[in-house]
């Protein structure tokens, strides 16, 4: 396996599209006959969710008679194997129906009871398992994560000390950006990847945003130690069975053992090809969740709800509303004219063109899926999307043009256009440039000195082998993952790709011609990748 910075990239494309916004209170929806632009003595209870677009219900269903065409055309400019939608308006189901295909190897139906891998939208459905422990006072978002989870220490005490569970499920306690997630990809498990948290460099506390799945996943740990039930089980007797979402778990190998799921793919020149599946358990609340249409329609009307399904108060209102709340800048916006996205727990919000509020989020592998949703609370609308391919902005799109019509009657934009620039933009800039593979590359000194053992606290020992065709292997973590280390000159080494280019993977430094460190490229901590020989 070889680590590329495009495969960690997606949880920071989700960030940067997620869509999301919350009316935590008297909230007055604008009616079918109200005026486009009512005037001040018009009666709209909370001044603060006014908007000056009016739209009805008729012009709602409009757009719930359109996802069929929206869907299938988006499908066929893009190849997407399968889709799977859900729309919720006024407390129950209006419009739940898959398309396509599972595995185009099996040609499988993707219908409304397929399960797809939800990737980040984890974090919402984990912050309402937090809300309805919040709900029942043995946690409150306000406790320090370290009270309920020891192990969790930072390299800053006093912010050890008052980080809470709120903080890192707003992605605010200075936690550096995706920490962790190279050590979920070498094999380390939940416990091993927090506990090597006080390592890290910290930012400023509160100041900014910084996605982190396991920041967020210590949180749900701390809750999970608080109640004296696993995450997962606790998932499951919070959320799960009280809203009968049978085909929802958060437990990967059950995903697994389901014949009716959804495979990941990704394109392959003109194609798509399957690409199996990810496993993410170590970060299980950030990002293992896995649904169908059916079962996500009960988590929205549920949200949409405030905390209520079928006349059960499922998850306090009050702790619901609490997450909703608007607590750190997620995107920071230098034009102006732009408006400002923000993060409450584990949830985005934002105020859409028409001036309502959304909340949501977004979430994608690039093994192979993408999923989105947007809640409309003003209209008690919502609309999940989820997608068994390679994440281009699709379920974004589909979305949004629903919405679009839902909200003002017409698409206003083409919003494929717009999201695939964002996640193209966004994987560009992070990936690494391939480049021809040296030939005959002289390295620095003899291979064989290149090779031993090199210590680092953070990611654990690397053992650098020859490989017997003139280049070296590195092994690291406990999957045992192994680096290709090819010769580009100097202290220097390639990791060749499958079309022949490589990308830089490490750098030697060597003392009076002997190497005695080395630096991988692509590991995510820079401040931590630095190994030490030690044999």
């Amino acid at each position: 396996m070889m680590f590329t910075p495009v495969l960690r990239a997606m949880a920071a494309v989700s960030a940067a599209v997620f869509v999301g916004g919350t009316i935590l209170s008297g909230c007055a929806s604008t009616q079918s006959d109200a005026p486009a632009f009512p005037t001040a003595t018009a009666p709209i209870g909370n001044p603060n969710a006014l908007t000056a677009v009016a739209t009805s219900e008729e012009r709602i269903n409009d757009a719930i008679a359109a996802l069929d065409g929206i869907v299938q055309q988006a499908m066929a400019d893009t190849g997407i194997p399968g889709v799977s939608v859900a729309v919720v308006h006024n407390g129950e189901p209006a419009y739940v129906k898959g398309f396509g295909v599972a595995d185009v190897d099996t040609g499988a139906p993707v219908n409304a009871d397929t399960t797809f891998q939800l990737a980040s939208v984890s974090k919402p459905v984990g912050a309402s398992v937090v809300s309805s422990v919040v709900g029942t006072g043995e946690v409150s978002w306000d406790d320090p994560v370290v009270t309920h989870l020891p192990e969790f220490q930072l390299s800053d005490p006093w912010v050890t000390a008052h980080t809470t569970i709120g903080d890192v499920y707003a992605m605010r306690s200075g936690i550096p950006h995706q920490a962790g997630d190279d050590l979920e990809e070498l094999g380390y498990d939940r416990m091993q990847i927090i506990e090597r948290f006080r390592l890290l460099p910290l930012s400023p506390f509160r100041a900014q945003s910084l996605y982190t799945n396991f920041g967020l996943t210590a949180g749900a740990e701390a809750v999970a130690r608080a109640t004296g039930v696993p995450w997962e089980e606790l998932s499951r007797q919070r959320i799960y069975e009280p809203l009968g979402m049978s085909r929802t778990t958060s437990v990967y190998d059950e995903f697994l053992a389901q014949d009716n799921r959804a495979t990941l793919h990704v394109p392959e020149g003109d194609a798509w090809v399957t690409n199996g599946n990810r496993k993410e358990q170590a970060q299980a609340p950030a990002g293992t969740v896995s649904s169908s249409a059916n079962d996500f329609a009960k988590w929205m009307i549920m949200e949409l709800g405030n905390g209520s399904f079928a006349g059960t108060q499922v998850v306090a209102e009050a702790a619901l509303a609490e997450s909703r709340v608007p607590r750190i800048v997620s995107e920071v916006q230098t034009d102006p004219a732009a408006r400002t996205p923000d993060y409450g727990y584990g949830i985005g919000i934002r105020t859409d063109a028409t001036g309502r509020v959304r909340y949501g989020f977004s979430g994608a592998y690039s093994a192979g899926a993408a999923t989105h949703f947007t809640l409309l609370p003003s209209e008690n609308l919502g609309i999940s999307v989820f997608t068994n391919g390679f994440p281009l902005g699709t379920a974004e799109g589909i979305a949004y043009e629903f919405l679009d019509r839902a909200e003002t009657g017409t698409t206003t934009t083409d919003w494929y256009a717009e999201f695939a620039k964002t996640f193209s933009g966004a994987l560009g800039a992070q990936a690494p440039t391939p480049a021809p593979v040296p030939s005959n590359a002289t390295p620095a000194a003899p291979l064989a000195a290149f090779t031993g053992t090199y210590a680092n606290d953070y990611y654990g020992p690397a053992v650098i082998t020859a490989d017997g065709n003139g280049g070296l292997v590195a092994t690291l973590g406990p999957k045992q993952t192994q680096i290709a280390l090819i010769p580009a000159g100097g202290a220097e080494f390639v990791t060749p790709l499958p079309d022949g280019s490589g990308v830089p993977s490490a750098t030697f430094t060597l003392t009076d011609g002997t190497p005695d460190t080395v630096t991988f490229v692509a590991l995510q901590a820079p401040d931590n990748s630095v190994f030490r020989r030690a044999n």
